[in-house]
């Protein structure tokens, strides 16, 4: 495994003793822990790693660790709504996306001679998705 790289969620989840950590944290994360020693264990772990005892904390340890995608929705995990699928699945549903009609391709005009401005911040790290268009006057 190359330095910087993180191991795969399955990594964390091979252990018994790792993954009620993870669990812990996880659960920390979401405001969801089951019982007083599910909080105790992440705020444990937190306070080791030198980390705030803040759902913050956990969601960017976990991130951190490689266990979370850097773009978790924290919405999908409080709900348990399931966004893991073998890998077949996801092979299946890309070819149908691929292979559907665009209905709206006669409709839509294409725009994409314009040049496209973003209003945000010097330290913003990711594009934010209120953009504006102008027409130049040349």
């Amino acid at each position: 495994m190359p330095l910087h790289a993180k191991p795969p969620k399955s990594t964390w989840r091979s252990e018994e003793k790792n993954q009620k950590k993870i669990e812990s944290l996880q659960a920390y994360a979401i405001d969801d822990c089951r019982n007083e020693d599910e909080k105790k264990t992440a705020g444990m772990i937190l306070k080791a790693m030198g980390l705030a005892k803040t759902a913050a904390a956990a969601v960017n340890l976990l991130i951190d660790i490689g266990y979370f995608p850097v773009h978790v929705n924290l919405d999908l995990l409080k709900l348990n709504i399931r966004t893991d699928y073998p890998e077949e699945i996801l092979a299946a549903a890309e070819s149908l996306l691929s292979e559907s009609p665009d209905l709206d391709e006669v409709d839509r005009k294409d725009l994409t001679h314009l040049k496209v401005y973003a209003i945000d911040v010097d330290e913003a790290d990711e594009v934010h998705p209120n953009l504006i268009q102008a027409v130049s006057p040349i």
